[in-house]
């Protein structure tokens, strides 16, 4: 039985990857800014950077951790079914582990972001 706890949204939307998110896209918004110096085209490059962002770690989600794999038949309850010639599945345990892996990933690229615009406002003041 597949809940949809691994879905895009719901599965943002259920811990601390929603505050990574949303750092992120502070962070990416700030060095668009910087570097475009231009209000909505900042905008608009930073929007585009934070869903393809999004985009990416929910194809790359599934493979973040280890499946586990069984029968379809026999998969525990709300396991998360990873599409493949075998039956490959995420039980329900396997969510916080996911949830703060890519929480780290997307604050590491807030905070490579942000790396970056203080870089390029300390060339620009100095």
């Amino acid at each position: 039985m597949y809940d949809e706890w691994g879905a895009g949204a719901a599965f943002v939307a259920r811990g601390p990857a929603l505050i990574g998110y949303a750092l992120c896209a502070l962070a990416l918004g700030a060095l668009t800014g910087l570097l475009v110096r231009r209000q909505l085209p900042a905008l608009g490059v930073s929007l585009a950077l934070a869903i393809v962002i999004g985009q990416l770690l929910e194809k790359l989600r599934p493979h973040l951790w280890p499946t586990l794999h069984g029968t379809g038949q026999g998969l525990p309850p709300h396991a998360w079914e990873v599409p493949g010639r075998h039956t490959a599945y995420h039980p329900a345990s396997h969510f916080w582990p996911i949830q703060l892996l890519e929480t780290g990933i997307v604050l590491a690229a807030a905070a490579l972001a942000t790396a970056a615009a203080f870089t390029v406002l300390r060339r620009r003041t100095a």
